[in-house]
């Protein structure tokens, strides 16, 4: 059996968001052989950057804005393909419904973090909207697993809980 290609598509490299887990998570993912490529749709103001790199996770940040969205799906696509990515691992509203696209167009499984308890009425219709088009759903939390099955309509058995944070 081949080694899994996971293309890892986030919305950005801000620092205090979203990427700040990326680094562990996917050292968990490449840990057991996985070969994990990170694509960010925008860089904004890349203070996640540095940890990434000291994982030395290969990473490739889309030059453009967050409303291009035909150029990110092209950009995603080109790179997707270029990897031989055989998933998508997707992470935020935007990453996750353009993931989505590209892969239905590669005819490759979507898995898609939610981890945000709060979502903007329109992100969540899209999300509501699309749901079916992830093959799996990973909740950081049993509270954001009961909300993506509620709001979303995310049947349960197509979402795992993996609590991904940690203090010390």
């Amino acid at each position: 059996m081949s080694p899994l290609r996971i293309a890892y598509v986030i919305n950005s490299l801000e620092g205090g968001g979203a990427a700040s887990p990326v680094p562990a998570i996917l050292s968990l993912l490449r840990d057991p052989g996985a070969d994990v490529r990170l694509l960010a749709l925008t860089r904004r103001n890349g203070k996640a950057l540095p940890a990434i790199e000291e994982a030395g996770i290969e990473t490739r940040i889309r030059p453009g804005g967050e409303k291009d969205h035909g150029a990110a799906v092209r950009w995603l696509l080109d790179k997707a393909r270029a990897f031989g990515a055989t998933h998508l691992w997707t992470s935020l509203t935007r990453a996750t419904l353009l993931g989505q696209v590209v892969g239905a167009r590669l005819g490759i499984p979507v898995v898609s973090w939610q981890h945000n308890a709060f979502l903007k009425p329109w992100n969540e219709r899209l999300l509501r909207w699309r749901a079916g088009a992830s093959a799996l759903w990973v909740a950081d939390s049993r509270q954001v697993a009961d909300l993506t099955v509620a709001r979303l309509q995310v049947p349960p058995e197509r979402l795992i809980t993996w609590p991904i944070f940690f203090a010390d």
